[in-house]
């Protein structure tokens, strides 16, 4: 089964983080930065502070995986590049023999 959902966080996070004093927020799938850039936190004014723990998984059992041959600038958003990205992501389904996570970020 395969499953597309295309959601910006920053339509939950930006009013929230607008009007609170301070929050905790964690992710186990990606940097801080990254974090804040996807969420908007890095537009709060009076900043962030950000910790950066160990992973509790094994190395081992761990793949990030970076495509090359896809481009999603919003001058590039056509039915030729969505049909790479999926190829792209067939390919990753097809060899990987065990559970597969793909976060895809729109730029």
């Amino acid at each position: 089964m395969l499953e597309i959902v295309a959601l910006d966080p920053r339509d939950i996070t930006l009013p929230l983080f607008r009007h609170n004093y301070a929050c905790v927020n964690l992710s186990g799938t990606v940097n801080p930065k990254v974090f804040n850039h996807l969420t908007g936190l890095y537009w709060k004014k009076s900043g962030y502070k950000e910790i950066i723990a160990e992973s509790p998984f094994k190395r081992k059992n761990i793949l990030a995986l970076i495509t090359e041959g896809v481009d999603t600038g919003k001058e590039h958003r056509k039915l030729f590049m969505y049909e790479k990205i999926i190829a792209k992501i067939k390919e990753v389904i097809t060899c990987t023999p065990a559970n597969i996570g793909i976060f895809y970020l729109w730029a």
